[in-house]
């Protein structure tokens, strides 16, 4: 996947429009359709920026859907990704979840680690 995507983002997406475009890639629905929860967002630090967004519909990689009232409540981010080769994977839907929560696990700062302490003498 992560090789699809070199290819087919422009060579100066962002670093943040990346890791968007794998999020949505790994979590979309058959139809091509993805759904972000506004946590999964801030964990990501691309809750307060429209500029991944932006960048990937710029390269009509997706597009974003407008949201029902109630995705609005529960602050939902929505899209619907336009690669055609994106919509042909057909891995289980569980593992691309678990490989989209790997991903954000590894890039995650102190991941496995307690946090740490400043040491008294």
């Amino acid at each position: 996947m992560l090789s699809y995507l070199a290819a087919a983002l422009p060579p100066d997406a962002s670093a943040e429009g990346r890791l968007l475009a794998l999020q949505c890639a790994l979590r979309s629905n058959t139809s091509g359709q993805v759904y972000l929860p506004a946590g999964l967002l801030r964990g990501m630090r691309l809750a307060r920026t429209l500029a991944p967004w932006e960048e990937l519909e710029d390269a009509r990689w997706l597009r974003r859907l407008p949201l029902s009232a109630e995705q609005m409540g529960q602050r939902t981010a929505a899209g619907q990704l336009l690669d055609a080769t994106v919509l042909t994977q057909e891995p289980a839907r569980r593992n691309r979840r678990r490989s989209a929560g790997w991903a954000l696990r590894v890039v995650s700062p102190g991941h496995g680690c307690a946090p740490c302490r400043p040491q008294t003498a």
